[in-house]
């Protein structure tokens, strides 16, 4: 009787054909939008947000030194900002189509690369170095920026170059070139910053499949044209005394030179290293003034005497109040907020925010939080690996390790292992600009993870985001 009242109402056929049509939506839902994907990964979530979490404590127990005033909670609120504009910003990134984000790589990376230059030619010194650029009150650091635009361009460029056994020549030459027009500028602002992109950007060529031979025959013609450009300046400085008479120029060397050649013990004086870092100091100086920035903390690097063994200097002290707080840490804890050094050691929320972290939750707390950044590379590698496509997977995985190499070169700043440099810890650190690019790289990240067809999608999903791509760039994923 239901049977007949509804056939009266809707015919067998179309019935049917309703029916069908509905579980094909369904399945086309499901499979489009998946609960694991509809925001993305849900661990890096989870660490994103663990990490503004930390951020916002270690912020309140490290800015002593920056608290102006009655207002104690000023550097927490301004830190507070930042984060949730930055979240912002993430959530946002994530909801757009990765092949839209692609378009706009090679115009960012343009604007970032301005950016440098007219930071080179007009920047705001700030602590030592000329990197920021003031803009209505804000100050922006393209330095920060041009990681980010350097990983992005990377990517874009190996993709439009892969074949079979991985990036061809052209792309290789091209990777190169980038690095070295970056890398003028970075070098003239922060070696750190310097050293942290080619690091990734020979991560970024290894995981391609790039060949070893293709590898070694550039990093031999990078090094011959160093090796040049040293000579050139050195045969200029022999020919031209124009460099050696300028008087500011002459001031810096006999200032930061003549000094530490006079109070460094025999053992100092006589190393191998340190004559040689002398020695490219007088050739580099007078072109890059910076560069006796850099030899001054080259020569504390590698000083062989001990440490606790060295006069307390200003040029120093940061160096010593870390390993201070770090040895005050041990290999337990003194409880958070209690740090003793947080307003002694300079730049302690900022290049130094893990000497901080270590004080308070001892040893145990900087593994597991080396644990966590390391975490960011283990998803972002499960991630890039079922994508189907290679553009997709070399942005996930490039701006993962960008994120976690500048945790290790921040580490390792801090514990010794590396000279004494500026580098923020990602997105714990206090500071805007680098808050805002760590956000924009977690959003990239997850709009892969959305949006990217991977091996467990239909193949017709997969064709369509191969047709949707560029023709350039439709190579398949080597890791596949």
């Amino acid at each position: 009787m239901v049977d007949n009242e509804f056939n009266d109402i809707v015919p067998e056929n179309k019935t049917s054909d309703t029916a069908a049509a509905a579980v094909a939506e369904l399945n086309t839902q499901n499979q489009n939008v998946s609960p694991v994907r509809r925001f993305g990964d849900p661990y890096l979530w989870g660490i994103y947000i663990f990490l503004c979490l930390v951020s916002l404590v270690i912020t309140y127990d490290a800015s002593g030194r920056e608290i102006k005033g009655a207002n104690v909670f000023a550097p927490l609120i301004k830190q507070g900002i930042f984060l949730a504009l930055g979240a912002s910003i993430a959530f946002f990134i994530q909801k757009i189509d990765y092949k839209k984000i692609i378009r706009v790589i090679p115009y960012f990376a343009l604007v970032t690369f301005v950016g440098l230059f007219y930071v080179d030619q007009f920047g705001e010194v700030i602590n030592g170095a000329q990197r920021h650029i003031s803009i209505m009150g804000f100050s922006i650091q393209p330095t920060e920026m041009a990681k980010l635009a350097v990983v992005l361009l990377l990517a874009w460029i190996m993709a439009r170059n892969q074949m079979e056994n991985g990036v061809r020549w052209t792309g290789i030459y091209l990777c190169f070139f980038v690095i070295g027009m970056f890398g003028y500028f970075l070098v003239k602002q922060g070696l750190t910053n310097t050293l942290l992109l080619m690091s990734i950007t020979v991560a970024m060529i290894l995981i391609s499949g790039t060949q070893w031979r293709k590898i070694f025959t550039l990093l031999g013609i990078f090094s011959v044209l160093i090796l040049f450009f040293l000579g050139v300046m050195l045969m200029r400085n022999a020919f031209d005394d124009t460099p050696e008479s300028d008087p500011i120029t002459s001031g810096i060397i006999a200032s930061n030179v003549s000094p530490m050649v006079e109070e460094a013990d025999s053992a100092l004086h006589n190393s191998f290293i340190i004559r040689a870092i002398d020695a490219a100091e007088e050739i580099i100086v007078p072109y890059i003034p910076r560069f006796e920035t850099h030899a001054s903390r080259l020569r504390d690097f590698f000083d062989p005497r001990p440490l606790y063994t060295r006069p307390f200097t200003e040029k120093n002290n940061q160096e010593m109040f870390a390993t201070m707080a770090q040895a005050s840490g041990g290999a337990g804890n003194i409880g958070i907020g209690n740090s003793k050094y947080s307003s002694m050691l300079p730049l302690a929320f900022s290049d130094y925010v893990f000497s901080i972290i270590v004080e308070d939750t001892g040893m145990i707390g900087g593994v597991l939080l080396l644990i966590v950044y390391l975490l960011i590379l283990a998803r972002a590698g499960n991630i890039a690996q079922k994508c189907k496509k290679a553009i997709p997977a070399l942005i996930v995985i490039g701006l993962a390790f960008m994120i976690v190499i500048q945790a290790l070169f921040h580490m390792a700043i801090n514990t010794g292992v590396f000279p004494v440099s500026g580098q923020p810890l990602p997105l714990i650190s206090m500071g805007g600009t680098s808050i805002l690019i760590i956000s924009i790289a977690f959003g990239i990240m997850q709009s892969v993870c959305r949006t990217a067809r991977m091996t467990t999608d239909k193949k017709a999903d997969i064709n369509a985001e191969m047709e949707s791509l560029p023709v350039e760039m439709r190579a398949d994923n080597s890791a596949n």
